[in-house]
């Protein structure tokens, strides 16, 4: 595994910045007006938009920017602690907010002149713009800021190309402007792409339909709104299981429509409950968080895919999976004999199985998708933990939270209880470069 101030080749450029593109200086200047003078070097903000401008410590340092921009800086920075902490010790930053020209343009702004860029590497060499490479850090970093609406600067093309650099994408600046909420608008999942409804209740409602593709929010509000009393009615129907979602809408239905205190409660716990970002508005991943919701609670399967073996639902629920096998792991050899197969979906648990137990299905809440694997080898992590006997969560959960030693002699730098190679990952649609990718999952035997 390289280190984190390592130099690597930059990854694939589709395998990066889906669904975002480069902020344009004239979506920046129409957004937020001329942020200060065109200089060659740094110079003070000016204008209303220096009112936005905020100082604070985003977790492994401190930084100066566009309020909204350091405030997602922060949650980003909260996961890459959790996930990989490592990479959290190591980052450094070459800055955030500088009214300036472009380097190599000098009739127009870099997207530093609004706070809404940084400059991140690691170790004690920053890398150039233009050279061809990425601080392996980085690598492991551009798939959070992707998530969270930011676009790298790794894809640029020629001379321009910046792996240090990344900035809020277009599209982020452009939610800006509708004034949709960064990150929980779409329920915590950034940019994330369109989703399709399949339950019968929200796929009926157009309004909905067109929250679930990304072309409206619905949020607190003191009118009636279409779509809402849809949305009321599916969470006091899952209301019945988990009474914190439940919405009194008065005698005869008076308060049916409108997104009020009581409503954006119950979407709040809908959202703590999904492990989605908490916000109380209802965007593309609140809405299909919704829609899995309703459709376990008929055990409809989703999209006629895997899970509705266990009509709809899968019993081990929300556990996070590593890949392994891929890369340098290529040729692994396997607990069970032979080597593990990258180019097959496979899996590993912590815990030897017989051989008729070694098939599971595993389905990735975020989309729908699902695949068959076959277990291949033990871990991760523990080689005693057969969760899913004992009726319990993975004991590298625990290990992780507390800095406890696992069964394999190692303090586990993440909670993962199952393993999956990159066919399995690129099946269940977890975009990043091999060997780094972790996902959330339900699954069960076959």
């Amino acid at each position: 595994m390289p280190r984190n101030h390592d130099r690597v080749p930059i990854p694939p450029k589709e395998d990066m910045n889906r669904n975002l593109s480069s902020a344009r200086e004239q979506t920046m200047i129409e957004v937020f007006g001329r942020p200060g003078r065109l200089t060659r070097n740094c110079s003070d903000p000016t204008g209303d938009f220096a009112r936005r401008v905020v100082t604070q410590n985003v977790g492994p340092f401190r930084v100066t920017g566009f309020d909204l921009a350091v405030g997602t800086l922060e949650r980003i920075f909260a996961e890459v602690r959790t996930e990989h902490r490592d990479v959290f010790d190591e980052v450094k930053t070459e800055g955030m907010l500088c009214v300036r020209h472009r380097r190599n343009n000098p009739t127009r702004f870099s997207n530093h002149s609004w706070g809404c860029a940084i400059d991140l590497f690691f170790g004690a060499a920053v890398i150039d713009q233009s050279e061809p490479v990425a601080h392996w850090g980085n690598v492991m970093l551009f798939p959070f800021f992707n998530k969270h609406g930011w676009y790298w600067g790794a894809e640029f093309s020629g001379s321009s190309v910046d792996s240090m650099h990344f900035e809020l994408a277009e599209e982020t600046i452009r939610k800006i402007a509708r004034g949709e909420p960064l990150d929980g608008g779409r329920g915590g999942g950034g940019v994330a792409g369109p989703q399709q409804l399949h339950s019968a209740m929200l796929s009926t409602d157009p309004v909905l339909v067109e929250v679930a593709a990304g072309d409206r929010v619905l949020r607190r509000s003191d009118a009636r709104q279409p779509g809402v009393g849809t949305l009321q009615d599916a969470l006091n129907r899952l209301g019945a299981q988990n009474p914190a979602l439940r919405i009194d809408l008065g005698p005869d239905n008076r308060h049916r429509g409108f997104f009020g205190p009581q409503m954006e409660a119950a979407v709040r716990a809908l959202q703590a409950a999904q492990r989605i970002g908490v916000d109380g508005v209802v965007g593309m991943d609140t809405i299909a968080a919704l829609d899995r919701a309703l459709l376990e609670l008929a055990a409809e399967p989703i999209g006629g895919e895997a899970g509705g073996l266990r009509g709809g639902e899968l019993p081990f629920r929300n556990i996070n999976a590593t890949e392994f096998g891929g890369g340098s792991e290529s040729g692994m050899p396997s607990a069970y004999g032979g080597v593990v197969h990258p180019d097959k979906p496979e899996a590993s648990l912590p815990a030897r199985l017989p051989r008729e137990r070694r098939r599971i299905v595993v389905r990735n809440p975020a989309n729908s998708r699902s695949v068959e694997c076959k277990i291949n080898d033990v871990g991760p992590w523990n080689i005693r933990d057969p969760y899913w006997d004992e009726g319990r969560r993975p004991l590298a959960e625990s290990q992780f939270r507390d800095g406890i030693e696992a069964q394999n002699g190692d303090v586990p730098t993440n909670d993962a209880g199952l393993d999956l190679t990159p066919a399995a990952m690129n099946a269940l649609g977890v975009a990043g470069p091999v060997n780094t990718r972790q996902v959330h999952v339900d699954w069960d035997f076959i």
